[in-house]
């Protein structure tokens, strides 16, 4: 399927004529990359980086590739990318064919990839793992701040009952695809429940990322979740078609939890949900379209729709389904937040968080429906780093 011709090299060591690209991982070290391994030939070059600087997954594709152009060999006719999260593979991309352009003011020729999305990016990744990488993310810890709203429908005195809070995040990577996340809720204003008047722990969680061959993930998450839940979620992922299709099997083992002035209430592990899902990325209009089988918190099930649809950096995502006969639906609004581009990650970094999210839901008073709520790492991984998201608006580097 690929141009490569060197990735059944020996594991003794590469064959003469590879070499690591420094000028290249030098270039993407200096712009805040992680986890970065280039190799080149005269006549290929493959790159694999992962993203921590820049908000937008998008924007750090797009200066990577630039970094790229300019410090591949003029003779290149070949380019692999394996773009990382959490120093795991997460979307690839082969050149099919390559462009060159000419700088008038200086006369060096650049060679511009067209490339197009793979359906195996993993052995890729393999091989470049044998190599030493450059600015590892291992043992950054991050500190992110999440502001958070919380809205309900009150009385007629009082329309709108809110909660305010500000939630710092402690998350960091212990090891390829382990990452530790810890969060504090800070409350500002409360209307709602009486523990929200309190400090209280957040989502806690240890999460797990494996990539296999063939674009098949695993994600687990053990600890406690948004809304009130603690227990297990997992889910398995199938990417077909060069990535317009996703086919997610998810589950999850959960019991009640909440924090109250220091106390800890819970009850045992006594809820199974899971859904089977699968969703098509439609690259006209950057939207994916989700249909699933669930079973939600209360034992009920029934089927739901989501339609996500990104305008620029917004995020609008409307949803419906039945549960019990009872028809519900909604929307969310994932929002950019400032600034578009972090401070580099050291050893500790404060920043704030990529989005915040606002939603709202037809019926609030119902039992159906409810579903337990995805991890944001999760989200973080398979709805931004999408490859077909990502290629769909980089539309000068990829073939059409």
């Amino acid at each position: 399927m690929c141009w490569i011709s060197w990735t059944v090299i020996p594991a003794a060591g590469a064959p003469a004529g590879i070499s690591v690209n420094h000028s290249l991982t030098e270039k993407l070290e200096q712009n805040g990359f992680k986890n970065i391994a280039a190799l080149s030939t005269q006549k290929a070059t493959l790159l694999t980086f992962e993203n921590v600087r820049y908000r937008n997954t998008i924007r750090g594709l797009e200066s990577a590739l630039l970094n790229c152009i300019s410090a591949v060999p003029p003779s290149t006719n070949g380019i692999t990318i394996v773009v990382q999260k959490y120093n795991v593979p997460v979307a690839g991309f082969y050149s099919r064919k390559m462009a060159t352009v000419k700088v008038p003011s200086t006369g060096r020729t650049l060679i511009v990839p067209k490339l197009t999305v793979s359906d195996n990016p993993f052995p890729f990744w393999k091989f470049l793992r044998r190599y030493e990488s450059i600015n590892s993310s291992a043992f950054k810890l991050d500190v992110i701040l999440l502001p958070e709203v919380r809205a309900v429908l009150g009385n007629y005195d009082d329309p709108i009952a809110l909660q305010l809070n500000i939630v710092p995040e402690l998350r960091t990577l212990i090891s390829p695809g382990l990452i530790f996340s810890s969060s504090l809720i800070l409350p500002l204003y409360n209307e709602l429940d009486d523990y929200g008047d309190h400090v209280r722990l957040g989502p806690t969680n240890l999460n797990v990322l494996r990539a296999f061959p063939y674009n098949w993930w695993l994600f687990l998450s053990l600890g406690s979740f948004r809304e009130e839940r603690y227990g297990v979620q997992g889910m398995v992922r199938k990417l077909v078609a060069q990535g317009k299709i996703a086919l997610d099997i998810r589950s999850a083992y959960s019991g009640y939890s909440v924090m109250d002035r220091g106390v800890f209430l819970y009850e045992p592990l006594n809820i199974l949900t899971w859904s089977l899902e699968t969703t098509l990325f439609v690259d006209r209009l950057q939207l994916f379209l989700t249909a699933g089988v669930h079973q939600y918190l209360y034992q009920d099930r029934g089927i739901r729709v989501d339609v996500l649809r990104f305008l620029g950096q917004l995020g609008l995502d409307i949803w419906a389904g039945n549960s019990n006969d009872e028809w519900n639906g909604g929307l969310r609004l994932y929002l950019p937040l400032p600034p578009s581009r972090h401070s580099p990650q050291r050893r500790v970094r404060l920043r704030i968080a990529d989005y915040f999210t606002l939603g709202y839901q037809g019926r609030r008073e119902t039992f159906n429906g409810a579903k337990l709520s995805n991890s944001m790492i999760m989200d973080d991984i398979f709805i931004r780093s999408h490859p077909r998201y990502l290629s769909s608006t980089l539309k000068p580097f990829f073939a059409r």
